[in-house]
């Protein structure tokens, strides 16, 4: 039976962090300040390194790469390039901006080789020279477990690459459109978050009644209990948080600190029951890059190779 949850994952540390021009167009949760880039990038990586450093003692399985290329400010969310499937399948995903693409390093897949049974790289890349985009798991919110894919449409979600990925990997594709402050949600996996036993959903920013009625009757079929969340939730990342295996095989549901702080005692009491909650400051990295925590991970499904004793 597959499980919703890996145990190993994927991060990479933003040695040059910077606000990101190119996909500021379509993030309506980028933000900017008065900072000099350098301590912008100072910042940045405390948060990540107090992040990364919290991640093992809580003995949860990290590979942790040093971000090489200066020309990619958000390279410390690689959930958008690349996913890990447990059937050793890997798929590299198209990207909207010129300097996203760049996040994208073989060097990455070949050292994971080494530790992960990786059987197969998909590249679906050339969709970018058709203009048509997927950026992995912050476009597509995978259930696992019920071999679904849950996907709201937009410049960087394309349903001619959503098809592809999800034939791909045998999962049944459920799409539907959600908006903000009439601009597309850009990336799914801002409104939306599935764990074991329970889903995270901001409903009020999909404006079709029949979608929303219907995406929430599918999440529940499921056997998920669902918490809503609000606009103003949503845009403290509140559906931004993912949940993970420690390697005692213990639950846990990481977010960050405004997350947490703009949730009410009944859905934070709806997630416990499920999973321990633990959250994370990363105040920099959330206003400039505009993702969370879910964005700063990618999972990794694939086995893990047996070590010789």
């Amino acid at each position: 039976m597959r499980s919703q949850t890996a145990t190993s994952f994927l991060l990479i540390r933003p040695t040059a962090f910077s606000y990101n021009l190119q996909t500021a167009a379509t993030n309506i949760f980028q933000k900017t300040m008065l900072a000099s880039a350098e301590e912008l990038r100072s910042k940045a990586l405390t948060e990540f390194d107090h992040f990364s450093s919290r991640l093992k003692k809580l003995e949860i399985n990290v590979n942790v790469f040093e971000q090489i290329d200066a020309d990619t400010p958000d390279a410390v969310f690689p959930n958008n390039w690349i996913s890990f499937h447990d059937d050793g399948k890997v798929i590299i995903y198209p990207m909207l901006t010129e300097n996203r693409r760049k996040e994208r390093r073989s060097d990455i897949i070949q050292s994971l080789k080494e530790r992960y049974l990786i059987n197969e790289v998909i590249d679906l890349t050339y969709f970018e020279s058709e203009g048509k985009y997927l950026e992995g798991t912050g476009s597509i919110v995978f259930d696992h477990i019920s071999h679904l894919a849950y996907a709201c449409i937009s410049q960087r979600t394309d349903l001619d690459v959503l098809k592809k990925a999800c034939k791909t990997l045998g999962y049944q594709l459920h799409i539907f459109h959600a908006i903000d402050k009439q601009m597309e949600i850009y990336h799914t996996n801002v409104m939306l978050h599935i764990g074991e036993g329970y889903a995270v959903l901001c409903a009020e920013c999909i404006p079709d009644i029949k979608e929303r009625k219907d995406l929430e009757r599918i999440l529940a079929f499921t056997g998920h209990e669902l918490i809503l969340i609000s606009l103003s939730q949503m845009h403290a990342f509140a559906g931004n948080m993912l949940q993970v295996q420690n390697a005692n095989s213990k639950r846990y549901t990481l977010l960050s600190a405004t997350a947490l702080r703009s949730l009410h005692f009944s859905q934070i009491d709806t997630i416990a029951k499920h999973s321990e909650i633990v959250s994370f400051d990363i105040p920099i990295i959330e206003k400039i890059g505009g993702g969370s925590i879910r964005c700063m991970i990618a999972e990794i499904f694939c086995k893990s190779k047996e070590i010789p004793s």
